[in-house]
């Protein structure tokens, strides 16, 4: 009964990892696109 449980979450816990991850690289992705609008609305501003 433990050894399944232990699977269960194993397999739930790599699952969750896996999903933060992805939600870390598009939140990084995000930042960056953000920065890079910013970067051109001053050089906008700039002109």
């Amino acid at each position: 009964m433990k050894y399944a449980v232990t699977g269960a979450t194993g397999k739930f816990g790599q699952t969750v990892i896996k999903v933060l991850s992805i939600l870390n690289t598009v939140i990084i992705i995000c930042k960056l696109q953000v920065i890079m609008d910013a970067r051109k609305a001053l050089l906008l501003l700039a002109l």
